[in-house]
């Protein structure tokens, strides 16, 4: 599966540029960020606080991820 992309502002200017709320402390920039790594993602549109959770997908027929 293609869909690398990268990741390289700060946390700070990521947090005011989009106005989001808490950030995850291990926030590092990253140039390659491959399927099944963990990115940022917002799930709670009231709070806007930022997680990390896995990009990608595991097909049906994957015996593990």
């Amino acid at each position: 599966m293609c869909g690398r992309f990268t990741m390289t502002l700060e946390a700070g200017a990521v947090q005011l540029q989009l106005g989001l709320g808490k950030m995850p402390d291990d926030w590092q920039p990253r140039f390659n960020v491959a399927p099944s790594q963990p990115v940022a993602v917002v799930m709670d549109a009231a709070s806007r606080d930022v997680s990390w959770m896995r990009w990608g997908l595991v097909p049906f027929w994957a015996k593990s991820p």
